[in-house]
């Protein structure tokens, strides 16, 4: 699985998603949100996958809220697997 949303971190050489940096609220598109949930939905402990999520959130990190929000529904659904769930942990980028 590779990161759909190719951007700097994820080596897909994309931008910041021509965001500006000054924005006071930025969020991450339905496009956007909608890979995240899918890259979350099928992260293996496999590196590419790791470096693919963790890419995806350092891509987006002028949405960084957006992006702890998907992350935390992820691990807070009942419906997700536990496993899915020690691996999900493991994507976080340190602070």
């Amino acid at each position: 699985m590779g990161c759909t949303a190719g951007g700097l971190y994820s080596g897909g050489g994309g931008s910041l998603g021509g965001l500006a940096a000054g924005a006071a609220t930025v969020t991450l598109t339905d496009a956007q949100a909608d890979s995240l949930e899918e890259l979350l939905r099928g992260v293996t402990m496999e590196r590419r996958d790791v470096r693919a999520v963790m890419g995806f959130a350092l891509d987006h990190a002028l949405a960084a809220a957006d992006v702890v929000e998907t992350l935390v529904e992820s691990l807070t659904l009942a419906e997700t697997p536990f496993p899915t769930k020690v691996r999900t942990t493991t994507t976080a980028p340190d602070p």
